[in-house]
């Protein structure tokens, strides 16, 4: 089979009411791809406080947006967007009760950190003592050989974004500014400093010079005023590549992008996703309970925030349960029943 079938866009919604017996909050996201890692995410974030048995994505941005602007049910939802350009530039004024923009460019900048870097690299290597693979991703001056480039790079997508110049900007990929080696592919701080001019030139031709210097300033400002300028950076398109390829030279081990975010996802610090974690606090404590949920008893051990039975293993579980509880009531009576007979 080539492809597997979807579920058709106006159908997705529907998907948190199935789940809502088994969780405090539906959480909607942007992109399929970050459905696994994001479960993985929440899953350390909240559980067992608050259940969320699936992460749903609604395919893209737009789509979150309207889905949240037009969602009127009662039932305690969250929708997540990334921060994307707008965020960077400091054009986002979106808001909403029931909206979390990520305060950084995307999801996955959560999952780039020296700690989780050296878990995987660890697990990967299978040889090497952990203290030594932390020692050889050298995280300090990984951060020094990329951060300011990389930093100066996004504020001029930024200013391409803010001034609408229709400029290609975080479609070049991790490729505009790696090159080949021997080794594999390395951060080529040449060709990230000639894109930067690049990029900044196109802007140039097509904008004011005062009103590109003034929306450059701005951005500059805001994204120096971040605890981590690093966020302003793709961590999908630019980081998570750069951290596979250090990955991959420490442990000399073959490292896969498409599985890369949930194995961070696992070991990464929390301390940058305590918004997300307040806000889903926030929107749990609104929680109602459904008509005839007293039906629907989940046992924690197989209910609960992406338990490993899933949502059909939970299910009959549950009704497992209802049906040795039923039966032990019906034993009951009939005892009683027959112990008052003469």
């Amino acid at each position: 089979m080539k492809y597997l079938p979807k579920f058709p866009q106006r159908s997705l919604m529907s998907q948190g009411v199935l789940y809502r017996p088994l969780q405090d909050v539906e959480v909607y996201v942007e992109d399929e791809d970050s459905e696994t890692f994001y479960g993985e995410l929440l899953s350390r974030l909240v559980a067992p406080d608050i259940r969320i048995c699936r992460v749903i994505p609604l395919g893209g941005r737009t789509n979150v947006l309207k889905e949240c602007y037009t969602y009127a049910d009662s039932h305690p939802v969250l929708f997540i967007i990334d921060g994307d350009l707008p965020w960077v530039s400091g054009q986002e004024s979106l808001s909403h009760p029931n909206l979390f923009v990520n305060p950084c460019y995307c999801v996955e900048n959560y999952l780039i950190c020296e700690h989780a870097m050296t878990e995987v690299a660890y697990e990967n290597s299978g040889k090497q003592p952990k203290d030594t693979i932390q020692k050889m991703i050298a995280w300090p001056s990984m951060v020094a050989e990329i951060k300011d480039i990389l930093v100066a790079l996004f504020c001029e997508f930024a200013v391409a974004h803010q001034l609408e110049s229709g400029l290609k900007t975080t479609s070049y990929g991790f490729t505009s500014v790696c090159t080949q080696k021997n080794g594999g592919p390395i951060f080529d701080r040449a060709k990230a400093d000639a894109l930067q001019k690049e990029i900044r030139e196109k802007i140039q031709a097509k904008t004011e010079p005062a009103l590109y210097r003034s929306a450059l300033e701005t951005v500059r400002c805001r994204v120096a005023a971040l605890n981590d300028p690093l966020d302003a950076v793709s961590g999908k398109d630019f980081l998570l590549p750069l951290v596979m390829f250090t990955i991959r030279r420490v442990a000399h081990g073959k490292v896969e992008l498409n599985s890369l975010p949930l194995r961070l996802a696992r070991h990464c610090l929390l301390e940058k996703l305590e918004p997300l974690r307040n806000e889903l606090r926030r929107v749990a404590t609104k929680t109602t309970k459904m008509p005839n949920s007293n039906l629907y008893e989940t046992d924690d051990s197989h209910g609960c925030a992406f338990s490993a039975t899933g949502f059909g293993g939970a299910v009959r579980e549950t009704v497992r349960s209802k049906r040795r509880k039923q039966s032990k009531s019906h034993k009951a009576r009939r005892g009683r029943v027959f112990r008052s007979r003469p």
